[in-house]
């Protein structure tokens, strides 16, 4: 019988010589307001999970939150609604079962629903919680994810995000990535860990 050998991780990490100057954040457009966390939010929290398929049950709601950094989770309400679109997270999450990132930081649960995407909804509430990482001291900053989630990708490297080529096939993986997106490819500029190790 043969295992399928299970792709690991997009990993991407924010560059020590970008934390200063502080990042600059846009404003959301009009009928939108960014928010931190309220009591009762992990409701909406687990509504935006189940949308794009992940485990919402209380206890996982519950240990994800204890990795928040205090200020740190923030929504997207969409005035008219009142109904919570877009969330991100900064989180303190060093460890990973491909990489360790000591002290590291980690931007989790990047969701905006499908009805309310291209308003550029998903880089304010990215940047934001990046730029709560940096503002807690955080030097090892990073986003996980997968090849096929684009817009995404796209967001991140816009924020100032690069590739962590920490696999044999990163550069191969990436060389696609960049292909779809139209976005330079440019592996000797972006992190290895023979190179630059971020832990």
């Amino acid at each position: 019988m043969t295992i399928e050998k299970r792709t690991r991780p997009i990993f991407l990490v924010y560059p020590h010589n970008r934390l200063k100057p502080p990042l600059k954040i846009p404003e959301l457009s009009d009928g939108y307001q960014l928010r931190t966390y309220q009591v009762g939010d992990e409701v909406n929290l687990a509504k935006l999970l189940a949308s794009e398929g992940w485990e919402s049950g209380e206890v996982h709601i519950n240990e994800f939150l204890d990795h928040v950094l205090p200020e740190g989770l923030f929504f997207v309400v969409h005035e008219e609604t009142g109904k919570v679109v877009s969330t991100a997270s900064a989180l303190h999450h060093p460890s990973s079962p491909h990489w360790h990132f000591q002290f590291g930081g980690d931007i989790g649960y990047v969701i905006t629903l499908p009805e309310h995407r291209g308003k550029g909804i998903g880089y304010t509430v990215s940047a934001t919680a990046t730029a709560r990482l940096i503002q807690a001291g955080y030097r090892n900053i990073r986003v996980v994810t997968n090849d096929h989630r684009l817009s995404a990708l796209k967001i991140y490297l816009k924020i100032g995000f690069v590739p962590f080529l920490y696999t044999e096939d990163s550069e191969e993986r990436w060389s696609k990535i960049c292909s779809n997106l139209k976005w330079s490819f440019t592996p000797n500029e972006w992190v290895k860990p023979d190179k630059q190790r971020v832990d």
